[in-house]
């Protein structure tokens, strides 16, 4: 490593700038590079060098393809998030179907007049207008507890506003509640 001696106890001197030695105080002189073929005082040589090139960083295909596959995976989670978070026009209706029909099947079973409801199955949505739900459930579907503590099969229709939520109309074993 180029660098200055010691002029009294002959030390090497990496460190640049140093005009006595570190060691016994005595004054340095410059130290011949064989590599570069001149001297080094600790300043700015006066011929023009060329610094070795900085070393250039490769990628492996391995290191490609695990590069490759964190863009697919980040892409894909991108993807999802932007889905889950901007829901398509179908998407909206389902989610405001299948909350209509929770609304109805709760509001079915609270009619019960002595317990023990059971809450109606599943049912498909029948309304035909964009805005309108409308679900039936055929006698049998679904039991209530009568006042002799028996089983009575029930029928039920629950139609509505689908955009508000709101039933219009609710019939629980031929009888109009709402």
């Amino acid at each position: 490593m180029a660098g200055v001696k010691c002029a009294n106890c002959k030390a090497h001197i990496t460190v640049r700038g140093l005009s006595k030695c570190p060691i016994c105080q005595g004054p340095v002189e410059p130290v011949a590079d064989s590599r570069l073929g001149h001297l080094h005082a600790g300043k700015a040589s006066k011929s023009k060098t060329t610094s070795p090139a900085a070393p250039t960083t490769t990628l492996s295909i391995g290191q490609w393809i695990g590069l490759i596959c964190i863009c697919g995976i980040v892409g894909s989670v991108a993807v999802i998030i932007w889905s889950i978070a901007n829901p398509s026009p179908d998407k909206l209706r389902k989610r405001a179907l299948a909350e209509a029909l929770v609304k109805c099947q709760y509001a079915i079973k609270s009619t019960a007049a002595h317990g023990g409801a059971e809450l109606p199955p599943y049912a498909k949505n029948y309304g035909t207008a964009a805005d309108e739900f409308y679900f039936a459930w055929p006698r049998g579907a679904f039991e209530f507890q009568n006042g002799f503590g028996g089983k009575e099969q029930m029928s039920a229709s629950c139609i509505g506003v689908l955009s508000t939520g709101t039933i219009t109309q609710l019939t629980v074993n031929g009888k109009d509640i709402i």
